[in-house]
């Protein structure tokens, strides 16, 4: 059962059963507005203290519960499928550079490549060759012996680097996708300028996504996401993304606002990872990464939810 997803006691229990968290958040309830309207039915005071305690606790172990141990690689893994650390699987990533022209004779540039799950499907979808940069060197040491594991370590690169300081090959790559870093960076149009630049002549693509959002402290949703973040993130919004790729040259094809597609993923991937779970006994480390791993999801999509954070797909090409 999925209570057995709390196997460690002297833990502080939420003011709505985690069975019940859980099961509604995947089916697409409000969390937050089960835990109101039971503490307005009950008045338990105790309830909100707990669910006040759980925050603390999350937020104290969330350095460890994000570091990449063992446990939480195999878990991400059946979660999003092997070689993945975030939603879309090889059909999303597949279509993400369906346009970029890419053959076995080119090169494509992939920043935040996680363990080269999308790396690849695309090397088997296109035949292409893939540098690709991973600034967790943990996650770039994994890409490496995945791409053994799976035979396409002879087209595949793994660079260990920060995004502020790597220096691609100036116009080199075919393409570049840039996976979900941006908001992670501080200083966004240098990254962008340098990975424009490190395109070829010609119909050369630069493939963005990303989760944007405005710099807005007064949103409860929005600083409970930023907190459960491993490290800092950077407000920009898709107006400024717009302008940069502008500025730089770069001729927009595409600029989307597609958070509920990304929502359907997540919702979609926990929702068959929870029924698989089901009647599974879980030892105590396994079952607090999950609960973790789901309560880092869950912020993320109640920003969402608020209209506070976006999850953004954009496509420019290069002349250059």
């Amino acid at each position: 059962m999925l209570r057995s997803l709390w196997p460690f006691g002297g833990r502080p229990k939420r003011s709505v059963p985690l069975k019940t968290r859980l099961r509604a958040w995947w089916e697409g309830y409000d969390l937050d507005a089960l835990a109101h309207a039971r503490r307005r039915r009950h008045g338990n005071k105790d309830d909100a203290a707990g669910e006040d305690a759980f925050d603390a606790m999350f937020e104290a172990e969330k350095k460890q519960a994000q570091e990449w141990s063992d446990t939480r690689k195999a878990i991400v893994q059946d979660l999003w499928t092997p070689g993945f650390i975030v939603p879309g699987g090889s059909e999303y990533v597949e279509h993400l550079v369906n346009g970029c022209g890419l053959t076995a004779a080119e090169t494509m540039l992939e920043m935040g490549v996680g363990m080269a799950g999308g790396t690849r499907a695309i090397i088997d979808r296109f035949g292409n060759y893939v540098t690709g940069y991973e600034s967790d060197s943990n996650l770039a040491a994994e890409a490496r012996k995945f791409a053994v594991t799976y035979d396409f370590d002879s087209k595949f690169e793994v660079v260990n680097a920060n995004p502020g300081t790597f220096r691609p090959k100036a116009h080199y790559f075919r393409a570049a996708l840039l996976r979900d870093v941006l908001y992670t960076v501080r200083e966004k149009e240098d990254l962008i300028s340098r990975v424009a630049n490190s395109l070829k002549q010609g119909e050369s693509q630069i493939i963005i996504t990303d989760l944007m959002f405005e710099d807005d402290p007064d949103s409860p949703e929005l600083e409970r996401w930023m907190v459960a973040e491993p490290g800092p993130v950077y407000p920009w919004s898709l107006g400024a993304l717009k302008k940069c790729l502008s500025s730089l040259k770069v001729a927009v094809r595409t600029a989307e606002d597609e958070s509920d597609i990304y929502r359907r993923m997540v919702i979609g991937a926990w929702k068959e990872y929870l029924s698989r779970l089901n009647g599974e006994n879980l030892s105590p480390e396994v079952g607090r990464q999950i609960v973790h791993e789901a309560e880092f999801w869950a912020r993320r999509l109640a920003a969402i939810d608020a209209g506070v954070l976006h999850y953004v797909r954009a496509v420019g090409v290069v002349r250059n």
